[in-house]
């Protein structure tokens, strides 16, 4: 049951991949006229506050193992390629970081160096060591 806990469920990607959605819905409908406007100063907030909220959730939940270096340098990624006027406006690129996180997490099986700084892997590296 423990065990359990310290992963992500459907329900956490469920929640990541909505806000990912709202974000791009969002940053859709201010490129319909309201960023060109505002010269851009509107899309650059909407993805400040779009890399606020996935670093917050990485670090609600690094004991899930989201919090390492890959979805971070991802989402790094993403907020540069957002920052290109025409390709970061109509490509979906909060959703596909989402996706991208989402199949790295079940490749890796859900271990990353900030869950392992918070413990909740520490367990399994006990075992690792035994077993050597």
């Amino acid at each position: 049951m423990k065990e359990n806990k310290n992963k992500m469920t459907s329900v956490h990607w469920f929640i990541l991949f909505q806000f990912a959605v709202i974000f791009d819905v969002i940053g859709w409908i201010l490129a319909l006229g309201i960023d060109v406007a505002t010269f851009g100063v509107a899309g650059v907030i909407l993805n400040l506050t779009a890399v606020m909220v996935f670093l917050t959730f990485a670090l609600v939940w690094r004991n899930k193992g989201i919090g390492d270096f890959k979805f971070l340098t991802s989402m790094g990624k993403n907020f540069l390629v957002e920052g290109i006027p025409f390709a970061g406006t109509i490509l979906p690129m909060w959703i596909s970081f989402i996706y991208r996180a989402r199949k790295s997490y079940i490749k890796s099986s859900g271990t990353s160096l900030a869950g392992i700084v918070a413990g909740a892997s520490g367990q399994k590296i006990e075992n690792k060591m035994a077993q050597a």
